[in-house]
């Protein structure tokens, strides 16, 4: 009787444990053991280099690196011409083909952004200060111009001594490009994706369909400073922003 009830009490646990777990007690010959391990029939899972959390914590922000190594920012004008940022991992370089002049842009850890003319001498600097940037010499020794926000969601680019040369305004669809007396002298818009800069006639000058921020393409008409400086605050601007 003993054994009877023992056997009867093994037979409801084991039942029990089946219900629970939904398992068959048969042993299925087609489940490997180890349900960690691959088999010939399991797929392969590609795994993307330095997408872990280690290394993950060791890459650069976004915007101190361009998104594609080889990248081309390209600026087209009306007559078919083109002057383009090249983007390298430690900079860009700056080519213009309508005048064949080469800038190279050289980037630190900060931002900051040392001007290289053809011949590789070092002609000048931009200093990023937050949303603010200075135009600098070689020997960074002062501020040659600097180009600093507006509570108006604007800019307005100065000399040392403090006087205003260009004002950036918001206007519908993008920015005006004024001189210190307020003459319109460019605008910059951005319509179907694409940004331009123009005379105030409406004639386009350049566009282009790269993601560059508006208020880097409207440093191209600041006549003031040099094309090496105004592609190189350019630059700097637009990663920015």
């Amino acid at each position: 009787m003993k054994i009877q009830l023992r056997h009867s009490l093994y037979s409801l646990s084991l039942a029990a444990a089946v219900a629970v777990n939904g398992c068959s007690l048969t042993p299925n010959a087609d489940v490997p053991a180890d349900r960690s391990q691959p088999t010939a029939d399991s797929p392969t899972v590609a795994v993307s280099p330095g997408s872990g959390p280690e290394t993950q914590l060791k890459k650069a922000p976004p915007s101190t690196v361009p998104s594609v190594l080889g990248d081309k920012l390209s600026l087209r004008q009306d007559n078919g011409s083109e002057r383009f940022f090249q983007l390298k991992p430690s900079g860009a370089k700056f080519i213009d083909n309508a005048n064949g002049d080469l800038t190279q842009l050289i980037l630190d850890e900060n931002q900051n952004v040392q001007i290289r003319d053809a011949q590789n001498q070092t002609v000048g600097y931009v200093i990023a200060q937050g949303e603010t940037w200075q135009i600098q010499p070689p020997q960074r020794s002062k501020a040659l111009f600097t180009l600093e926000p507006q509570t108006d969601g604007g800019f307005r680019l100065e000399r040392s001594s403090g006087t205003a040369l260009y004002q950036i305004r918001p206007i519908d669809q993008g920015y005006a490009i004024t001189a210190a007396d307020k003459q319109l002298l460019y605008t910059v818009t951005t319509q179907n994706g694409k940004t331009a800069l123009k005379n105030p006639r409406g004639e386009t000058l350049f566009s282009t369909q790269a993601e560059m921020s508006p208020i880097a393409i409207a440093t191209f008409g600041f006549d003031a400073i040099t094309p090496a400086q105004q592609a190189a605050l350019a630059y700097a601007v637009n990663l920015g922003r």
